[in-house]
């Protein structure tokens, strides 16, 4: 499997964390753009 950088990670997670009171990320997937198991 091909695993994502690190840091590309990291910045989905700070995106998810970093969102204004009332909105809430309560689902994120990050996955490789080769990844086959994703639709």
């Amino acid at each position: 499997a091909k695993l994502n950088r690190p840091e590309d990670v990291a910045k989905a997670v700070l995106f998810a964390l970093s969102q204004p009171p009332g909105c809430e990320v309560r689902e994120l997937v990050v996955a490789s753009s080769e990844e086959g198991s994703w639709p």
